[in-house]
């Protein structure tokens, strides 16, 4: 028998040690699931909504945590969103259905419905919805997400080069050769002990110059520099933040921001000076920043985001997400999901082919 305690204050003692405990077990990467990212995550976005993370207690003790928030229309919801791209559950090894189970029944007696984004398809937390929500009370719509790119890091670099197509290696070294060319070229990693503030700020400054500033979607235009400057410090206080850089003649022309976690690299955020768009910053970059996730023994170099063609060139595997719908299996809850699942697609296709006319 599992118990569901909810806690509404993610620095609850208990919570605290109880995830903590519990990190170990979480899915392969699993960052965006972590105490350290959801706590920095609510700091910033979690303004309109109530924590109400759920944890579930056996006799032997806890074996799992869903750091769920409900938001203004009572909904729950992982803390997901352009920053956070992945959600799940973070449980013990063999209690995910168990757990998933108990969490279900313990929510569906507040008529309570779940809308979970970016659960990765294959994932215990996916698995365990698919398996319990019918017999928890629940009906489940799924609809498919964002594919992101990763590289399955498998033998040694020189076999995962070797793996590329001559089209694209060729392709690569014409282009780092060019940038060698312009000057002297450095790219330089994170080391404990650097000021994350004065780096964070650099990026900020080198995307500022980058089509993201003029798209909208740079850090500053977006006004999410205080989150990444928190972020920064709490990944590096975990030995966990590993940004790279480019440097052409002393000057920083191309960064990625990224963070180790559990033997996967997330490549989080990444940019370049438009003003050096010719001599392809990124190829550089990338080359020796996927080259040395190889030489640290990690499992896994993932793109975070969505597929992209520069991307696929790199990648050897894709990661398909769903965004999940749970409704209690009520009069009220069969009529919404009979909306969103039938009548809404319906609606859109009509619309897609009036488009096409």
């Amino acid at each position: 028998m599992i118990e569901i305690r909810v806690h509404t204050d993610l620095k609850d003692p208990e919570l605290v040690e109880i995830w903590d405990r519990l990190s170990g077990a979480l899915e392969r990467g699993g960052l965006f699931a972590t105490r350290l990212w959801v706590e920095t995550w609510s700091a910033h976005f979690g303004a309109e909504l109530k924590v109400a993370a759920a944890v579930g207690h056996t006799d032997q003790g806890p074996v799992g945590v869903a750091p769920l928030f409900a938001t203004p229309g009572r909904e729950l919801v992982l803390p997901v969103n352009f920053l956070s791209p992945r959600g799940q559950f973070v449980t013990g090894r063999g209690y995910a259905n168990g757990f998933t189970n108990a969490l279900l029944r313990h929510f569906r007696g507040q008529g309570s419905r779940f809308r979970l984004q970016g659960v990765s398809v294959g994932s215990p937390t996916l698995t365990a919805l698919e398996s319990e929500a019918r017999g928890a009370g629940y009906l489940l719509h799924a609809r498919p997400g964002r594919v992101s790119p990763f590289i399955r890091i498998e033998g040694s670099w020189e076999d995962y080069v070797e793996g590329r197509s001559r089209k694209v290696t060729h392709e690569w070294e014409r282009k780092m050769r060019k940038l060698e060319r312009a000057g002297d070229v450095r790219v330089v990693r994170f080391e404990r002990g650097m000021d994350t503030a004065a780096l964070t700020d650099q990026f900020i400054a080198v995307e500022g110059r980058s089509w993201k500033e003029s798209a909208g979607t740079s850090i500053a235009a977006r006004g999410v520099g205080a989150f990444y400057r928190e972020l920064s410090a709490a990944l590096a206080a975990a030995d966990s933040l590993l940004p790279f850089w480019l440097e052409l003649d002393g000057r920083v022309i191309a960064f990625l921001y990224g963070a180790v976690h559990n033997g996967t690299y997330y490549a989080m955020k990444t940019s370049y000076d438009e003003g050096f768009s010719g001599l392809s910053p990124g190829v550089r970059l990338f080359h020796e920043a996927v080259r040395h996730t190889f030489g640290a023994g990690l499992a896994r170099f993932d793109f975070l985001g969505e597929r992209a063609p520069w991307k696929d060139r790199w990648a050897n595997g894709w990661l398909e997400h769903v965004n999940v719908r749970l409704y209690p299996d009520t009069v009220s809850g069969r009529a919404a999901h009979l909306i969103d699942s039938r009548l809404k697609p319906l609606v859109r296709r009509a619309r897609d082919r009036r488009a096409t006319l």
